[in-house]
């Protein structure tokens, strides 16, 4: 039985284990292209409501633009470039220490590294460019998010294999029962050498086959042995009566001697009687 359930229960944890991993690594691949597209539309925004700040060098109206990236808390860092790649404005996340590049940043597009996703797009008004602007953002909301799926994979998981170890302890009954049945039958016809047991055949399976083979074994082994008790017997009978064969003559030659033993004693006698007269 615990054979049976250990097969039926591992592939299907297995299975699951799979389900659950691939269905986590898609939500996190999906996760980091939707964070990169709102990062890039992020920087897109920003830029667009910079380019008047960076054309007329106003630091107060692009600090106040970066300010507005804190209803973003996996934002770590931003910052202003002006066309001469000098820092018009930063923005650092409160309790955050993180130096942005001192000058023009050295990548277009958005890369990752080392747990962060980072973005440089360049500023353009009326076809001139007028700056730059670098987002920096964390993938802690990622992180959290694997995790949140990684615990509910665990549970549905765990809630899984003990609905399926029940269900299958209930269902293995139907194919260790049957198998149980041959074993003890097998158990008692060794011990008890009694060849009329027959188990009981109520499957049209391949185990109902089994059971019918068994039990057809059965019949023929306790046919044949019914025909050695039968020649045992016959031969006992017949030893039987070949020793009372061989004692009667055993008798009859006993008697014979003594007769011949008499005879010779009457003839011996007879001698010496006519010897005598």
């Amino acid at each position: 039985r615990g054979k049976l359930l250990l097969v039926v229960a591992v592939p299907s944890f297995v299975t699951l284990l799979l389900a659950c991993s691939a269905l986590i690594g898609y939500d996190v691949i999906s996760s980091r292209k939707e964070m990169r597209r709102d990062l890039a539309g992020l920087a897109e925004v920003v830029g667009a409501n910079s380019e008047a700040s960076l054309a007329f060098g106003d630091v107060r109206s692009a600090e106040e633009n970066l300010a507005s990236l804190r209803v973003r808390p996996n934002i770590m860092a931003a910052a202003l470039y002006t066309q001469d790649n000098t820092v018009l404005a930063v923005y650092t996340r409160t309790g955050q220490e993180m130096a942005v590049p001192p000058g023009r940043p050295q990548f277009e597009g958005i890369r990752e590294s080392g747990g962060r996703i980072e973005i440089a797009r360049t500023i353009r008004h009326d076809g001139d460019v007028v700056g730059r602007v670098y987002i920096c953002s964390d993938t802690r909301e990622i992180q959290d998010r694997m995790m949140q799926y990684a615990m509910i994979g665990l549970l549905v998981m765990v809630a899984s294999g003990l609905v399926g170890l029940l269900l299958s302890a209930r269902l293995q009954r139907l194919v260790s029962e049957p198998v149980l049945a041959l074993v003890r039958a097998a158990q008692l016809v060794s011990t008890k050498r009694d060849y009329s047991i027959r188990v009981e055949n109520n499957a049209q399976d391949e185990l109902g086959t089994l059971t019918q083979h068994f039990n057809s074994m059965l019949e023929q082994i306790q046919t044949r042995d019914a025909d050695l008790r039968a020649i045992q017997a016959e031969l006992e009978v017949q030893l039987l009566e070949m020793q009372e064969q061989i004692e009667q003559r055993r008798h009859a030659e006993k008697a014979l001697s003594e007769s011949e033993e008499q005879l010779r004693q009457s003839q011996k006698m007879e001698a010496v009687g006519l010897l005598a007269g």
